[in-house]
């Protein structure tokens, strides 16, 4: 599957990926999933549809009060569930902005860059913070607004299942 953004092309094909975008063209081969840009300008690749891990996708944005409230709450999920995937989904038109923020709060997980919603879209987040668990095989477990005592349970459960704890 491709999905064509003004600043991005994701290329979500199995064999391999391309993020083509102002800073230029990663190409990946042999690579499980589709690669993103973070927003440090490095690149990840992450298989959406079967991570392997349980993942927690954050979408959030410079500019959202409430998100950076979040993040004391996320690093402490980050200490009790170190083997969780967190993946950060800044939907800033302008990176920086972000990156600004991933620096001053010494955020540990990278943040793909995500400026036209490609992925906000594909999981229909609305309004920031939003948070999506995935299973390990890629599974929607739990969608939410807030980092609850409800998604803090899913997130026991499925990473006891999964290994951990």
């Amino acid at each position: 599957m491709t999905v064509q953004a003004a600043s991005n092309n994701i290329d979500e094909s199995r064999g391999g990926a391309v993020v083509s975008g102002s800073a230029g063209t990663v190409m990946s081969k042999n690579v499980k999933g589709p690669t993103y840009k973070n927003i440090d300008g490095t690149v990840q690749t992450l298989d959406i549809s079967q991570p392997g891990v349980p993942t927690l996708a954050i979408f959030w944005a410079s500019w959202c009060g409430t998100c950076l409230a979040e993040i004391p709450h996320i690093k402490k999920l980050q200490q009790a569930f170190p083997r969780l995937n967190i993946v950060g989904v800044n939907v800033n038109k302008d990176p920086v902005n972000g990156l600004r923020i991933q620096q001053e709060h010494t955020l540990s997980y990278a943040s793909i860059s995500d400026p036209d919603l490609v992925l906000a879209d594909r999981f229909k987040v609305r309004g920031t913070p939003g948070f999506v668990l995935l299973g390990a095989n890629g599974e929607l477990k739990a969608k939410t607004n807030r980092l609850s005592k409800s998604l803090r349970k899913t997130i026991a459960q499925i990473t006891v299942a999964h290994g951990e704890g």
